[in-house]
């Protein structure tokens, strides 16, 4: 299935990373994905996105204040 990715249309980046799915999931390298709702709670996740979208959208944001408010929506979240 991986050798014939690349007539299905999938890039080169694409297959190393199936390739290297595979390895870890057989190794039990694979780690939970808190995008994916696997690490955390709905909540948690949620806090964690809107203080990170702020961030990122506000040009003049501080960074130790953008963790002080991460670690605050975090533990209310919880």
């Amino acid at each position: 299935m991986l050798n014939d990715m690349a007539k299905y249309g999938f890039d080169s980046c694409a297959q190393t990373a199936a390739k290297d799915f595979l390895v870890d999931a057989k190794s039990g390298g694979l780690q939970p994905s808190m995008a994916h709702n696997m690490a955390t709670t709905l909540a948690v996740q949620g806090a964690f996105f809107d203080v990170v979208t702020n961030f990122i959208n506000d040009p003049k944001a501080d960074p130790a204040d953008a963790a002080k408010k991460l670690g605050a929506a975090v533990k209310s979240a919880k």
